[in-house]
């Protein structure tokens, strides 16, 4: 567990980021958040991608039984309703520059820093180098990209260093967008051309096991 907080208007509810493992006491998934009851110990999630079912609008099971005023103390917020989202399966894409991507942002024991000239210092628990590992205690990655040019909402570059080749190499390209979150926004990251990977900031805590 990295993060726990309890609610300072109901202290019956806590709001919590997990790890999630198999019977091998392997790691089975990233940080998951969940809400738990204290009082009638009903459990919400694991949500991997925030509470409102991958930024559909639908919220999970449980969700919608949290009082508004304990979301808020948790930074989160009622899902927006269905039926006034124009592609519920899909986030909206965000407009993209430099500027907009420049910051600090983190995901399932990962964390990112993208400066204002686009070059971005990635750090994250590397279980090639330790499979017993746990994220907590697997050796820390590092890699380094610089995003070189801006189109169509889309920023691209190349990784510069990689601390670990069997994970990223050197020269592999980098694809960065920015996606509606419930609420806020999310980074996505793809490094190689290997899928997505969600990235949250100030005003998406809680939706990236961050």
């Amino acid at each position: 567990m990295s993060y726990l907080k309890v609610s300072t208007v109901d202290p019956h509810w806590v709001h919590a980021a997990i790890g999630l493992y198999n019977r091998q006491d392997q790691p089975e998934s990233d940080e998951s958040s969940v809400i738990l009851n204290l009082s009638t110990h009903e459990l919400i999630g694991p949500a991997d991608d925030g509470f409102c079912a991958d930024g559909t609008g639908t919220p999970i099971p449980g969700y919608s039984s949290v009082p508004a005023n304990v979301l808020t103390g948790f930074g989160l917020t009622r899902c927006s309703s269905p039926a006034t989202t124009s592609s519920p399966a899909t986030r909206a894409a965000l407009p993209v520059t430099l500027a907009s991507l420049a910051g600090t942002w983190g995901a399932h024991e990962e964390g990112l820093v993208i400066d204002a000239t686009g070059t971005g210092h990635l750090s994250y628990a590397d279980l090639t180098l330790c499979p017993s590992c746990s994220f907590a205690t697997a050796p820390q990655g590092t890699l380094v990209f610089v995003l070189t040019s801006v189109s169509n909402d889309e920023a691209i570059g190349r990784v510069t260093v990689s601390s670990d080749s069997k994970n990223s190499t050197v020269g592999e390209a980098v694809q960065v967008t920015l996606t509606t979150g419930s609420p806020g926004q999310l980074l996505d990251l793809d490094i190689g051309g290997h899928g997505s990977n969600y990235f949250c900031n100030s005003t998406s805590v809680g939706q990236c096991g961050a």
